[in-house]
């Protein structure tokens, strides 16, 4: 059976919300030390959302737009919201909303093609963690949750990809995971209750890309509630399958600069918005005559910076896409 993970309703076929419950570990509740954006998931409503850059945040349209949480800050939810869809324009259970403040956290690079069958991808959310070790449960082996929640992350290999699923909020294409007895991976996950809306990340190289977003799980015949099994699994949206959608919305807001005296030189900055601009200047305030400023732009705490020496004339800044 289906359940949606933030919902926690019954949907006949068998999809629910769930946070990571790793079979190896009963709290964990810090950072992963392989460096998998931490920092970027938080929860709106309850469940869980990602943030993904210059204040956008992604999470499942079951759970909504709200305020969000990050860490011990709360940005405020402005009122921009816009629901991703398919191909043929139907709706899809993935939602992009704005806050009104920027998270001091760096962008997310979304992947541009799913993850491949059998690599590892890494959990992060905010839903229950366990509170037992692997036990008979029924007629199966598996864990009870500790109905607190916490952000928590595991990982496991991808089994499935571009499955297309309704769960009553719209066809999504998703990628799946299997919660195994054996053959399992470093820290063996499965979703749980309070996880719609996380996040699902893999390496590329050396950057870390969100190429999932938790959104529904299965269980088993006659499961017992508030319960994980091995033979459970665990369904993403596909991150790769929405990206363009997902890169225009980023756009659709133009960032602020923002000028600020540092020492011998100015800090010309602008919220990071996962999206690549060049900072040009200029002497006047005209339409041409615009030229490229060379300084290494330095993304810091959730901003773009670049250090320009002062001088004794006017300078003028502006972005451009």
């Amino acid at each position: 059976a289906f359940y949606l993970l933030g919902c926690m309703f019954y949907l006949g076929t068998g999809l629910s919300s769930h946070a990571i419950l790793d079979a190896h570990s009963m709290s964990n509740t810090n950072a992963p030390a392989d460096g998998a954006p931490w920092a970027n998931i938080g929860r709106v409503n309850g469940p869980s959302g990602i943030y993904i850059a210059a204040g956008w945040v992604l999470t499942a349209a079951h759970v909504g737009a709200g305020d969000f949480t990050l860490g011990t800050i709360t940005l405020p939810y402005d009122g921009i919201s816009h629901r991703l869809t398919n191909s043929d324009g139907t709706v899809t259970d993935m939602i992009l909303f704005h806050v009104s403040q920027t998270a001091p956290v760096p962008s997310l690079p979304l992947a541009s093609s799913p993850p491949t069958i059998n690599t590892i991808v890494d959990f992060i959310g905010t839903g229950y963690i366990a509170s037992s070790g692997p036990v008979p449960i029924g007629n199966y082996t598996g864990f009870t949750w500790a109905l607190t929640s916490a952000r928590s992350w595991g990982n496991n290999k991808v089994a499935l990809i571009n499955y297309v699923y309704n769960a009553g909020f719209g066809n999504v294409t998703l990628f799946s995971t299997e919660f195994d007895a054996t053959g399992q991976t470093s820290d063996e996950c499965q979703a749980t209750g309070g996880d719609s809306g996380s996040g699902v990340f893999q390496k590329s190289g050396a950057v870390w890309q969100l190429v999932g977003m938790s959104d529904l799980v299965t269980e088993e015949p006659n499961q017992p509630a508030n319960t994980s099994v091995y033979g459970n699994s665990t369904f993403a949206a596909q991150i790769a399958t929405y990206r363009s959608q997902i890169l225009a919305w980023l756009g659709s807001i133009p960032p602020t600069l923002s000028v600020m005296k540092s020492g011998n030189a100015v800090n010309v900055c602008w919220p990071d918005p996962g999206l690549a601009y060049t900072l040009q200047t200029t002497p006047k305030l005209v339409l041409t005559g615009w030229s490229t400023v060379i300084q290494p732009q330095v993304a810091t705490n959730g901003m773009i910076c670049v250090s320009v020496p002062t001088t004794n004339s006017a300078s003028f800044f502006r972005l451009q896409r």
